[in-house]
């Protein structure tokens, strides 16, 4: 439970987090769109969540505006989820291949998905200060994964600071940046080829 725990707390203190002026303002004004009419929006940063014991961790960029700032769960009811979460069904790391609402049942196996940013950013673009301000949250969430020697892929943004390869190219390891260089080495698999993440069944490679 101290993984759990521990994930909690980092949780709380993201949704109430309002240091960044600029995102604070976007997520608080960005219009519902028509087909969510009469739906609550989040307007918080949103936190990761998944398996507290987690194997695999998927980095993204920040939540979409209409997606994890709408639902309150990042990669939830936009188009990234439609990719993501299909592919995670298939390598046997969710329950089920959709993830539309924060209550719609979904639980990851060994899996955690967090982003860099905990706030939709204006044009989809985060400024190096609000990238710098989330740093911190971000290396304290994966430290908890780190300090097990994952040894699956983490699956990073082409926007977050580190190297993810290319399509069509053999995963790579990742350029980490001090401090976040986890004790026993990952590896990551390019966001846009669902081919590279396993199959069901298949051994997950290590480092």
């Amino acid at each position: 439970m101290a993984a759990e725990d521990a994930l909690s707390a980092i949780s709380e203190r993201v949704v109430v987090c309002r240091k960044c002026p600029r995102l604070v303002r976007y997520r608080e004004s960005v219009r519902a769109r028509r087909a969510f009419a009469g739906q609550i929006y989040w307007r918080k940063p949103v936190p990761g969540f998944g398996d507290p014991m987690a194997t695999v961790v998927v980095v993204g960029l920040a939540p979409a505006a209409h997606g994890g700032e709408r639902t309150g769960r990042v990669f939830t009811g936009d188009e990234s989820a439609r990719f993501l979460y299909r592919s995670l069904f298939d390598a046997g790391l969710s329950n089920q291949p959709t993830s539309e609402s924060a209550d719609d049942g979904l639980v990851l196996l060994s899996c955690y998905i967090t982003a860099a940013v905990k706030c939709a950013p204006p044009e989809d673009k985060p400024t190096p200060r609000s990238s710098g301000t989330a740093a911190s949250t971000l290396t304290r969430s994966s430290g908890r994964f780190s300090a097990r020697g994952p040894s699956s892929p983490w699956e990073g943004s082409p926007s977050v600071p580190w190297s993810a390869g290319r399509k069509g190219r053999e995963p790579t390891r990742l350029a980490w940046p001090s401090p976040m260089e986890p004790r026993s080495g990952c590896r990551a698999f390019p966001r846009s080829t669902p081919a590279t993440i396993p199959a069901r069944g298949t051994p997950t490679p290590g480092p």
